[in-house]
């Protein structure tokens, strides 16, 4: 749960609100006169992959089977074409 902290304690306290909210991962909810106006929350971590993991998840993976060239082919050949923009020159 956020701990609530009023516009003026923020202001004056920012920095230590910042390293809780960094090393702790508190959240905040800002306060001023009575109704929230911000919140001060720690950042989602990262879910994707690094650069270096990506090549060995690369070489783990089987090829695809010969019919899925034939089926990208087709659903090639079934996409409208874009119209032609009459402003290009």
């Amino acid at each position: 749960m956020a701990t609530r902290v009023s516009a003026l304690e923020a202001a004056r306290d920012l920095e230590e609100l910042l390293d809780r909210t960094q090393e702790r991962r508190e959240s905040f909810v800002i306060v001023r006169g009575g109704e929230e106006v911000g919140r001060l929350i720690p950042p989602e971590k990262p879910s994707g992959l690094h650069a270096r993991e990506l090549l060995p998840l690369i070489r783990s993976l089987s090829w695809p089977d010969p019919e899925f060239g034939r089926d990208l082919e087709i659903l090639h050949d079934e996409q409208s074409t874009t119209p032609r923009d009459p402003w290009a020159s």
